[in-house]
Parts: C-alpha cells; structure tokens; sequence
C-alpha cells in the first residue's frame, strides 16, 4: 500500500506567510515591538504548518 505525496498547498502557503511576514519584521522601518509581534506570528504559522504536515491525511491508492 502506498500514500499519494502530493504538495500540501496549505502549509505552503502558511510558510509562506510567515516569510512574508519575517521580511517585515526586519526591515529597519518596523518598530521594534512591532517587529517582534510579526516573529513570533511567523514562527506561530511555521508551527502550524509542521503541525498540518504532520497530520494530515493521506489517500491512499486503492488496492490492485
């Protein structure tokens, strides 16, 4: 029995903002309590996109 391994595009998109969201934070226009905010969101949507991967679930082909 094999799994599909397809791109999750949802935790791609999640990591996606978060380096977005880095870049932001920094950039020396950002304050730094702002800059700080925008880490530790982006490091909240790195964790949840792990998560994601991690257990999602994965068809499965059917049986020859």
């Amino acid at each position: 029995m094999r799994t599909s391994r397809a791109p999750d595009r949802h935790a791609d998109e999640l990591v996606q903002h978060a380096q977005a969201l880095e870049k932001q934070a920094a950039s020396e226009a950002v304050p730094g309590p702002l800059a700080d905010r925008l880490t530790r969101r982006a490091g909240f949507l790195r964790n949840l996109a792990d998560r994601h991967e991690h257990d999602r679930i994965h068809h499965q082909e059917p049986n020859a």
